[in-house]
């Protein structure tokens, strides 16, 4: 059970510091257009997010069965969400190494407000440990919690 909630937290924790990412994007306005050099820092965040979100993918793919069902729930929500971001965070870094310096912009608004706000759709660790009291207790024994 505490290895069990121990990868699950381990899964989350690995998107946890995106904020790092995040910040190295440039911040587009009407009086501060993106220029070419500017590609290298979106690019740059972009693919420092798609290691986060991958290395959370992995884990959570390599999460067995859950002692407790709406762990299972948990579990393939982050896979299915995690798959789908992925793919359209390789289209958004495709096209940010590729389109018209003017559309950097794109990209860059993908870092700041689809990033930042990711969260997938199933149940999060607070409902289950609420569902399930007993991890209250494990939560604290599982290093990566």
């Amino acid at each position: 059970m505490t290895a069990w909630l121990d990868q699950v937290c381990a899964g989350e924790k690995a998107i946890h510091t995106r904020g790092t990412a995040v910040s190295k994007a440039p911040k587009f306005t009407p009086d501060r257009p993106p220029v070419e050099a500017d590609r290298a820092a979106v690019v740059t965040a972009l693919t420092e997010l798609r290691e986060m979100f991958a290395q959370s993918k992995t884990i959570f793919d390599g999460i067995g069965p859950s002692p407790f069902p709406l762990g299972d729930e948990l579990v393939a929500a982050n896979r299915r969400d995690l798959g789908a971001f992925m793919t359209r965070l390789d289209e958004v870094l495709d096209n940010a190494r590729k389109v018209p310096v003017e559309q950097l912009t794109g990209p860059a608004e993908f870092v700041t407000k689809d990033v930042v706000f990711w969260d997938p759709s199933g149940p999060k660790l607070p409902d289950l440990i609420k569902a399930e009291p007993v991890l209250d207790e494990v939560y604290d024994q599982a290093p990566n919690c």
